[in-house]
């Protein structure tokens, strides 16, 4: 899944950090929260180590069909070096572009932005800039394009790795972990070593749900980025429903600085592409289609 990318909206927080460093000295920082009133409603091969804790088995890979289209609401909450508190929420539209038994293509863009900063509504008129990124079967970035000639890609790509839900290389039960140590690539991602575990059930927002955690950890680097977090995808379908994030040195593409605070994804209440009544909890097996990237 992206953005387990970004849950963070690439386009939103590149102009939120094109905002935030242009701003004078803020003065004391305060508690600040969103406004309800503007902001949208929240609402290769892995290592499996297998338990016996549960009967029922899954896959976690989603069939993506060409079209689909998928809306979420992403929320991040952050401080900036000098300790100003900031709050953006917007809402995330992923279409599926192509795929195919190898790959899926998600084309990611950003709309009904709202900015908090220090407590105040700082949201403007920011144009949606869109990213098309393309993934392997196992949730594992491939490559991006942007149609900005600026874009900072290497940023982007650690920003993806940190992010992905990596699907089991076979089907797993509840209690069971996987794992992967991903080398580093020159020019887009540094060594970083992923884990997962299907921790049980769940239902979010009336979807019956399986729930995982998640962490990726950068292994190398003078500032190791991190995140540890919460993932939820509906439990017949397999596609990203929720996803709670801490994240810790966060790269963003042409942001001054990295970014530590909190992140969430979640499905739209009224997001299209999306089955609406609670799914079945009996869960498919040994499925190959690829899985979502949020």
């Amino acid at each position: 899944m992206s953005r387990t990318k970004p849950i963070i909206a690439i386009s939103a927080i590149l102009a939120l950090s094109s905002f935030v460093s242009a701003q004078t000295p803020p003065v004391t920082p305060t508690p600040a929260s969103p406004s309800p009133a503007t902001a949208p409603t929240p609402p290769p091969a892995s290592t499996t180590t297998p338990t016996a804790t549960a009967t029922a088995t899954y896959s976690l890979k989603a069939a993506m069909k060409p079209s689909d289209v998928t809306n979420y609401i992403s929320q991040v909450d952050l401080q900036t070096p000098d300790g100003t508190p900031v709050n953006v929420i917007a809402t995330v539209t992923q279409k599926v572009t192509a795929a195919d038994a190898n790959t899926f293509t998600l084309e990611q863009s950003q709309s009904n932005m709202h900015i908090e900063v220090n407590g105040q509504d700082q949201t403007t008129s920011i144009p949606s800039g869109t990213l098309t990124v393309v993934y392997g079967v196992n949730g594992l970035v491939q490559t991006m394009k942007s149609p900005d000639p600026t874009f900072g890609y290497e940023d982007a790509y650690r920003e993806e790795v940190l992010d992905t839900f990596l699907a089991p290389d076979k089907p797993v039960q509840i209690g069971d972990e996987w794992s992967l140590a991903l080398a580093a690539v020159k020019d887009k991602w540094l060594a970083t070593q992923l884990h997962y575990k299907l921790i049980g059930t769940e239902t979010v927002g009336g979807i019956a749900c399986l729930k995982i955690s998640a962490t990726a950890k950068e292994t190398t680097g003078d500032e190791p980025a991190s995140t540890d977090g919460t993932v939820w995808v509906d439990a017949s379908t397999f596609k990203l429903v929720k996803k709670v994030v801490k994240v810790t040195n966060y790269p963003v593409p042409g942001a001054p600085f990295p970014i530590t605070g909190t992140a969430s994804f979640t499905l739209s209440p009224s997001a299209s592409g999306t089955t609406a009544t609670p799914p079945a909890a009996a869960p498919a097996t040994g499925t190959t289609a690829p899985t979502p990237h949020s």
